[in-house]
């Protein structure tokens, strides 16, 4: 107790005490600073810095989900038109059927044959329209539409898609009115 009563009354001691504990506080802050390569690490470094810094944060948070939710909406749809590919390429292959069934050196038989071959390949592209989905969505039966992807980190940036019908009795029924004249249009709309 001799100690700490003459440690009490030596103001010389309690001033080296107090430079002490205030270097050891500068310290431990420069030390949290270089350790976590911020400059402001909480309110008490600077809390008009510290708020802009938290809303900074909260725009790159918002900016990665956005990034994230984007990448989403780009794999739905490469989904969708590997798919719509795919009955591209069976289409493609009813029309050589048909143009092939058209020659008159075919029988009845002969075509019937073709017949089959058609509506196995009609068969396949309703198959690839009511099968394909994304994260349990159907995608190309027509019930895809309106979907909003939030692409930036603030209300109301968002990118529309839609996908049209691509059942195989929907198919070429994709269209659009305009100033009287009729367009096609694509199976996927942004």
């Amino acid at each position: 107790m001799a100690i700490s009563g003459i440690l009490n009354t030596n103001t010389s001691a309690l001033n080296t005490i107090n430079a002490l504990n205030s270097t050891q506080g500068s310290l431990n802050t420069y030390l949290q600073q270089l350790s976590t390569g911020k400059s402001i690490n909480g309110p008490a470094n600077n809390p008009a810095g510290y708020a802009i810094a938290q809303r900074f944060q909260t725009q790159i948070n918002g900016l990665n989900q956005a990034v994230s939710n984007g990448n989403q909406g780009v794999s739905l749809v490469q989904t969708a038109t590997g798919a719509i590919q795919n009955q591209t390429s069976l289409l493609q292959q009813i029309r050589t059927t048909a143009v092939q069934a058209a020659n008159a050196s075919n029988t009845s038989q002969d075509r019937q044959a073709l017949q089959g071959v058609v509506s196995q390949l009609l068969a396949q592209v309703q198959t690839i329209a009511t099968q394909t989905q994304f994260n349990g969505q159907n995608l190309l039966d027509g019930t895809f539409s309106g979907a909003q992807f939030q692409v930036g980190s603030n209300a109301n940036q968002i990118i529309n898609v839609s996908i049209s019908n691509s059942q195989s009795n929907a198919i070429g029924n994709n269209t659009l009115a305009s100033s009287g004249t009729v367009y096609s249009l694509s199976l996927i709309h942004i």
